[in-house]
């Protein structure tokens, strides 16, 4: 069991982290600069809402259903480098392949099925590496490899979209950048790799192949009712705050009438502002998490990955895109000008409307400890 492992050193917590900044390099370079600029190119400013709504409803469809099927194939894998670095250094090699298709993409079409197949290369490494925590982390140390977690997910957004905008400086090469977001996460899948000692051996395997891939889809959660309201919380509240930075380029060129180049520096530092502002609170949240202790189903939810939690986790951002980006082209069409400020002004509004539903969602859960919670039943029978 977890409880029993001896706590790990700081060093190899970071190590077990450090790939999630490889993986955020690229989401956050492509969302936010990469993918506007060449879907506006493509389908004019009147479609380029609608184009990146289009292009994330397609690409969420991988990272809904590769993700935690091909983690839970992962457990019972047994090969000489273990049972989840294969799926990893697969999965990382064929990012950059893919994103030299992206980088490289002359039409819409070409474009969303580049994104498509990245989106399953990305999940095809996520869900086995993030079997590393229930595998290797004490449980007293989980929070504090959740917090170092995040904390690369906030470099990786910054590195990632700081990157990308080079792309669209004066003199810069838009796909020179894209291709410099995989050697990141090259660098990154390399150390986990090379430095990561998980073991050769695995639990026995007693179902068919098929069965497994089907267990990630277990529907015990469903009974739990507070963690499906929390469930759409974090759908809500992460669309909300994908605002900030997906739909940043349009906002900055359209509302407030900057170059491309410009806009993209002060996307580059709302993603500054928004991921730092995470950062600084992920590691003192997760100290204290492991200090004072998590509602037992939120912490056996994060061990399994179960396939549903995973689903609204991975839908946050693409749902605001739909919504927003159908919302942005909407607003410029009514004021006949597809660049119109108002457009993006809107988009903005309908975050702040998923705020306040999350808000209200967020009064539907129970926060008590599950085992208060089954005290005060027991002592009430």
């Amino acid at each position: 069991m977890s409880g029993d492992r001896p706590a790990l050193p700081l060093r190899v917590l970071v190590t077990l982290s450090v790939y999630w900044l490889g993986i955020l390099t690229i989401q956050y370079g492509l969302g936010v600069v990469v993918l506007p600029t060449m879907v506006e190119d493509m389908v004019g400013p009147r479609n380029a809402g609608t184009g990146l709504a289009v292009i994330n409803a397609v690409a969420v469809i991988a990272s809904i259903f590769v993700q935690p099927t091909v983690g839970v194939i992962s457990d019972y894998t047994i090969t000489r480098w273990g049972r989840r670095k294969p799926y990893i250094f697969i999965g990382g090699l064929l990012d950059v392949v893919f994103l030299y298709g992206i980088a490289t993409a002359n039409t819409f079409v070409v474009l969303v099925a580049f994104y498509f197949l990245i989106q399953v290369s990305s999940n095809f490494a996520q869900g086995p590496f993030q079997g590393y925590v229930p595998d290797l982390v004490p449980a007293r140390q989980v929070g504090t490899a959740s917090g170092l977690m995040g904390l690369m997910i906030v470099i990786g957004a910054i590195v990632g979209s700081g990157i990308a905008m080079t792309g669209l400086q004066e003199g810069g090469s838009l796909f020179a950048a894209t291709l410099a977001l995989g050697l990141v996460e090259i660098v990154a899948m390399l150390i986990v790799v090379t430095r990561v000692h998980e073991g050769t051996t695995g639990p026995k395997r007693t179902m068919s192949w098929p069965r497994v891939a089907r267990s990630a889809w277990g529907a015990d959660i469903l009974r739990e009712k507070s963690v499906l309201w929390l469930l759409l919380v974090r759908l809500l509240f992460l669309g909300a705050a994908a605002a900030a930075t997906s739909l940043g380029l349009y906002y900055f060129e359209r509302t407030h009438g900057l170059s491309r180049g410009d806009a993209s520096q002060f996307v580059f530092l709302a993603t500054v502002v928004v991921a730092g502002m995470s950062g600084l609170a992920s590691l003192p949240g997760a100290r204290l998490s492991d200090r004072y202790g998590r509602k037992r189903i939120i912490y056996a939810g994060m061990i399994l990955t179960m396939g549903i939690l995973n689903a609204g986790t991975a839908m946050a951002t693409p749902v605001f895109l739909i919504v927003g980006g159908l919302t942005l082209d909407a607003v410029g069409r009514l004021a006949g000008d597809p660049r119109a400020p108002g457009g993006p002004v809107a988009a903005m509004y309908v975050a702040i409307g998923f705020l306040v539903l999350a808000a209200l969602a967020l009064r539907q859960v129970d926060a008590r400890r599950r085992e208060l919670a089954e005290v005060v039943e027991l002592a009430a029978a």
